[in-house]
């Protein structure tokens, strides 16, 4: 017998022995059997309840992610894909967000509610990031799948998703430079999401129907609110839109706000305190809510960083602190490189120009400010007020840089400069 045929033999003989030996030893246990899909996605959901109540940004987003992956092609995919949209825009990253809901829109096998509100959410989004036409066709679509909703609906249920609808078409108006038809707009949603809302607010504990019905206007209502705040800011409204800042900051120090709104409240009042030139209370009040957001997950890719770093720094030009507001803008840059959407909202051309300007850089500020009044005058119109907005900058850049002369020029229709907020 050769070598190799012994080894073999020897081999075969002590693995023999092995099994006759160890059948009278206890036997390893079996591996515990896998969750079942339908206990994954009970889990998550539970998961995401848990990080909701919470207002842990992370969270919910390590929860949305697999949850629609596992609900891919069943009826429940439109709700949770929703959902998963609005986080990712609000804490994670804007661009992969706009990817989502463009993947959401495409699919219109759902109920047209769930299609209505997602679609009308995605047509704010794009309207926020400045693609306005986009945004338009985008919210025609969300209009078709309302005019398509059932008579069996409930009254208050229709209010709250209307009130969605509007908060959309007053932010197109605000973008497209119709200030006045905007705020107007966005008054009349405030007051349907109000109306809604104190339908159901009675019934919110016994009817689960209600309840969401409630809890979706009383979104609404915040929402709304803050959109109105803005465009009244645009038209000078300073004490009006301060008005409703302090109303909601009373809410939300008795409880009717949850953390994160609270949050956006403090960072809302920032803006109307910029507005009254009170920058170290801007400051003081940007800083507070934004902190709080990114204690809640929020990424420097998100819309609410993009909101937080812009505020802030512009708080820093009021205060005329231009080596800070210069450091601020580009830690803000660097951070939104991985997103192509937050970059291109982290690229505000008037208030780079001018923080350039001021740190000795007034060739490169020029440039970007030359470049902004060709693109806005492109997709505005020379009379819109972000075109006349940029023309403003222009002058101030070229009165730091010593061209008094050209300055005068871009100066001789009055212009007060208001650098942009979200």
């Amino acid at each position: 017998m050769s070598i190799l045929k012994h080894l073999r033999h020897a081999t075969f003989l002590l693995s023999a022995l092995f099994l006759i030996f160890s059948n009278g030893l206890a036997q390893p246990p079996a591996p515990a059997e896998a969750p079942s899909r339908e206990a994954r996605i009970e889990k998550l959901k539970a998961e995401y309840a848990q990080a909701e109540k919470s207002n842990d940004g992370d969270a919910l987003l390590r929860a949305l992610v697999p949850l629609t992956e596992f609900l891919k092609g069943t009826p429940d995919w439109g709700v949770w894909q929703r959902r998963l949209v609005w986080r990712e825009y609000h804490y994670g990253s804007q661009n992969r967000a706009i990817e989502l809901g463009e993947e959401f829109v495409a699919k219109q096998d759902m109920p047209p509610m769930t299609y209505s509100r997602g679609v009308s959410e995605l047509a704010w989004m794009y309207f926020d990031i400045n693609r306005v036409r986009e945004g338009i066709v985008t919210l025609a679509k969300a209009e078709a799948a309302f005019s398509a909703l059932p008579s069996t609906i409930l009254p208050a249920q229709r209010a709250a998703l209307e009130a969605s609808l509007i908060a959309a078409r007053g932010y197109g108006f605000w973008r497209s430079g119709d200030l006045e038809t905007s705020s107007s707009t966005l008054r009349r949603g405030l007051a349907l999401a109000m109306q809604a809302a104190v339908e159901t607010a009675g019934k919110a504990s016994s009817s689960e129907s209600n309840s969401e019905i409630y809890s979706r206007a009383s979104g609404e209502m915040y929402r709304l609110a803050g959109l109105l705040l803005y465009a009244l800011l645009r038209e000078g409204k300073v004490a009006e839109a301060h008005a409703i800042a302090e109303e909601w900051l009373v809410r939300a120090k008795a409880g009717s706000l949850d953390r994160n709104q609270y949050a956006v409240w403090q960072r809302r009042l920032g803006s109307t305190l910029a507005a009254q030139r009170k920058f170290e209370e801007a400051l003081a009040a940007v800083r507070a809510g934004f902190g709080e957001q990114q204690q809640m997950g929020a990424e420097d890719t998100s819309h609410n960083a993009t909101i937080g770093y812009n505020l802030e720094i512009r708080a820093l030009v009021g205060l005329q602190r231009w080596a800070d507001a210069d450091t601020t803008y580009k830690q803000y840059r660097d951070a939104a490189r991985g997103d192509s959407v937050a970059l291109q909202r982290a690229s505000n051309a008037p208030l780079e120009s001018i923080v350039a300007a001021k740190n000795g850089r007034v060739d490169d500020a020029l440039r970007r400010i030359e470049g902004s009044i060709r693109s806005r005058t492109r997709l505005y119109g020379a009379s819109h007020y972000l075109t006349r907005e940029s023309r403003g900058i222009r002058g101030a850049v070229q009165l730091i840089g010593g061209a008094a002369d050209s300055a005068l020029r871009d100066y001789e229709e009055l212009f007060t400069p208001e650098f942009d907020t979200k």
